[in-house]
C-alpha cells in the first residue's frame, strides 16, 4: 500500500510541496491574520470568495474592525479551521499538493451503469479510506462496498432513491394499497438539508412527523447530531430503512467509543479533511444490490466521478496516514489538532456560560459535534428568539426552528477560522456582560 502511494505521488507530481509552499503559497502569508493568500487569484481572500475574513478589511486584510460593531455570521458548515493545520505549521509533513499532468487519465473514469461496484473508485483512494477507518476505529469496513458521490449529500440522495424504490416495488408486488411516496424524517433537532434532499428525490417526501413504525418510512440519523452533538439511536427498527449520516463521527468532534457496523454509513472529506469545496463523500454499504443501485443513481447524475477530485482527497489522506504511521501508537496528529481546537472552543464557551445569565450551552463536551447548540431563557428573549438575543452584539446564528426545534435555541458554528472564532468569543463575552 505504502509503495503504491509513493509511486503514484511521483507519477502525478502530487508529492508534498516545499519552498514557497503548495501551489505557490507563500511561506510568510502577507494576508494573515485577516485573510489568506489566494495562489490563483493572486490576492487576499476570506471564505466564500469574500475579500477578507469577517471583521477584517483593507489592504492585505490588515484593518481589524471593532469586534463589537462588526457583523459576524456563524451560520455555515465550512470546516475552515482544519486548513490551519497546514498553514500554521502544525504538521510534521509538508502541505499536500496535487499537480495532475494533462495527459493523466483523460478518459471517463467510471464503469457506466456497471454492476462492478468494487471498481467505482480509484483503487489507491479506496485503500487509503479503508486504512483511515481501520486506524481510527470508527466504522467496520470488512464485508462492505464503497459508493462515492459529490459530498455526503449525493450519497444520501442515491440511498434514498434506491431504498424508496425498493419499498414501493415490494408493496406493489404484494397487491397492497401503496402510498405515492415514502416518508423521510430525522429526529429533531435535525440537519435542515435533509428536507431539500428528500423533497428532490424520486419517490420520497419529507415528513418531520412520520411514523417510524410504518414500513413506508425512512430515517436519516446524524451521528453525532448536527446541531446538538448528541449520539442517538434510530427510531426505525428496520436497519435497511435507516441512513446513518456519520460525517461528524471523527475524533475532532466526538469520542470514538465504538466501531459502528450499520448497514449504510455515510462520510465525507468535508468534515474530516476540511475539503468542503472538493465535494467528495463515500458510503459504506453492506447490501451489494443497494450499493449497485446507488452507484447507478450517481452515474446517472454525473456520468463519472472526477479523477482530479479523487486525487486531491487521496493526496491529503496520504499525508495524514503517513504522519499516523510514524507514531508508535498510530494516532493521527491531524485528528489531535482538530480535537484540540474544537474541544478548547467548546470549553471556553461552556466556562463563559457557567456565569452568564440566561444563556446555556447544551452540548456535552465529550460529543460536541461541530456546532454550539445554545439555549436562551425566556427572561432574556423579550418575546423574540434566541437568535435575536445574539444580534444585540451583531452576532448571527441560525434559529432553532430551522432544525425542527423551538426558537429559544440557536446554532453557532465552531468550525470558523481562528480569527473569526476569537471575534465570536469576544461578542459572547460582551453579551454576557450586558445580560449581567
Amino acid at each position: 500500500m505504502k509503495l503504491l502511494l509513493v509511486v503514484l505521488s511521483l507519477l502525478l507530481g502530487a508529492a508534498q510541496c516545499s519552498g514557497e509552499g503548495c501551489g505557490g503559497y507563500p511561506s510568510n502569508d502577507p494576508c494573515l491574520p485577516g485573510g489568506v493568500w489566494d495562489t490563483v487569484l493572486k490576492r487576499c481572500t476570506g471564505i466564500d470568495s469574500q475579500p477578507c475574513y469577517q471583521c477584517y478589511s483593507g489592504d492585505y486584510c490588515k484593518t481589524k474592525e471593532d469586534p463589537l460593531q462588526c457583523k459576524l455570521a456563524s451560520v455555515g458548515g465550512n470546516p475552515v479551521y482544519l486548513s490551519e493545520y497546514w498553514t500554521g505549521g502544525h504538521s510534521t509533513e509538508a502541505e499536500p499538493c496535487t499537480q495532475t499532468p494533462g495527459h493523466y487519465r483523460p478518459a471517463y473514469q467510471g464503469n457506466h451503469y456497471s454492476t462492478k461496484v468494487e471498481e467505482n473508485i480509484f483503487p489507491p483512494l479506496k485503500e487509503a479510506i479503508l486504512q483511515l477507518h481501520k486506524l481510527t476505529g470508527n466504522a467496520e469496513t470488512e464485508g462492505y462496498f464503497m459508493v462515492t458521490g459529490m459530498g455526503a449529500t449525493m450519497v444520501i440522495h442515491s440511498a434514498l432513491a434506491v431504498i424508496s424504490k425498493r419499498i414501493l416495488q415490494e408493496c406493489s408486488s404484494s397487491l397492497e394499497v401503496c402510498p405515492t411516496a415514502v416518508d423521510v424524517f430525522a429526529q429533531a433537532p435535525y440537519y435542515p438539508g435533509y428536507i431539500f434532499i428528500s423533497s428532490n428525490c424520486p419517490n420520497t417526501r419529507w415528513n418531520a412527523s412520520a411514523d417510524p413504525n410504518s414500513p413506508f418510512t425512512i430515517e436519516i440519523l446524524t451521528y453525532p447530531d448536527n446541531p446538538s452533538g448528541v449520539k442517538r439511536n434510530p427510531l426505525v427498527m428496520d436497519p435497511s430503512r435507516v441512513v446513518m449520516d456519520m460525517v461528524y463521527y471523527w475524533p475532532m468532534y466526538t469520542e470514538i467509543n465504538a466501531k459502528l457496523d450499520h448497514p449504510l454509513m455515510v462520510f465525507s472529506s468535508s468534515k474530516h479533511g476540511g475539503l468542503a469545496g472538493t465535494r467528495f463523500g463515500w458510503g459504506l454499504v453492506k447490501d451489494k444490490d443497494l450499493a449497485v443501485g446507488m452507484l447507478q443513481v450517481v452515474d446517472g447524475i454525473m456520468l463519472d466521478f472526477s479523477i482530479d477530485v479523487q486525487l486531491r482527497v487521496l493526496n491529503g489522506l496520504q499525508v495524514v496516514l503517513e504522519e499516523a504511521n510514524k507514531t508508535q501508537t498510530h494516532n493521527f496528529p491531524f485528528h489531535e489538532f482538530g480535537h484540540e481546537v474544537i474541544s478548547s472552543r467548546f470549553k471556553g464557551v461552556s466556562d463563559l456560560f457557567s456565569s452568564c445569565p440566561g444563556l446555556s450551552l447544551t452540548n456535552q463536551l465529550s460529543s460536541t459535534g461541530g456546532y454550539a447548540w445554545i439555549m436562551c431563557s425566556a427572561g432574556i428573549m423579550a418575546n423574540g428568539s434566541c437568535e435575536q438575543v445574539l444580534e444585540r452584539v451583531n452576532l448571527y446564528g441560525i434559529e432553532g426552528s430551522v432544525f425542527g426545534a423551538m426558537d429559544n435555541y440557536v446554532r453557532l458554528s465552531m468550525l470558523l477560522p481562528t480569527v473569526e472564532f476569537d471575534t465570536l468569543f469576544l461578542k459572547l463575552k460582551y453579551l454576557c456582560s450586558m445580560l449581567g
